[in-house]
């Protein structure tokens, strides 16, 4: 049996087209995974305006603005809270994250005493619940003991 050269370019042909056809495919899949990655850019980073000295994990932060953004894109990976004009920040991990996209990104607080305590960040991902540190739920129980409301949102 002999190979025709006619046979020969018909192949090269075809197989030229795949291998265009797959470089093809791999750049269109590249152009979507740039353009999510840059819809979730979008949503890493708030910037507000805290009016109050207020406690998150534990450490207290002075009024201010400050940026809250996500450290990766796994989204209980942890947030970074910082102050460029106070040189101020923590890193905090979530102990609950709801699904639930904010309209308007915020920050609620827990009012214990004279003390605010950061308990939710909202944003366009969803809901970040933060836990109250041992010493809030213990000033908390003292105040409740003595008559004083422990609780609200700022």
């Amino acid at each position: 049996m002999t190979v025709s050269n006619d046979d020969d370019a018909h192949f090269n042909y075809e197989t030229e087209m795949k291998h265009q056809w797959t470089n093809v495919l791999l750049i269109i899949t590249g152009l979507f995974g740039l353009a999510a990655g840059a819809k979730a850019e979008t949503h890493r980073e708030i910037i507000v305006n805290i009016p109050n000295d207020f406690v998150v994990t534990g450490r207290t932060l002075p009024a201010g603005i400050y940026t809250v953004s996500r450290l990766s894109d796994d989204r209980l990976g942890g947030l970074s809270i910082a102050s460029r004009e106070q040189r101020s920040g923590v890193f905090v991990l979530a102990n609950h994250f709801e699904d639930r996209p904010a309209g308007e990104a915020k920050l609620s607080f827990e009012r214990i005493g004279d003390m605010y305590f950061l308990r939710y960040i909202e944003t366009a991902d969803g809901v970040y619940t933060l836990p109250l540190p041992r010493f809030a739920v213990l000033l908390a129980k003292s105040a409740h003991a003595n008559g004083m409301s422990a609780s609200g949102t700022h």
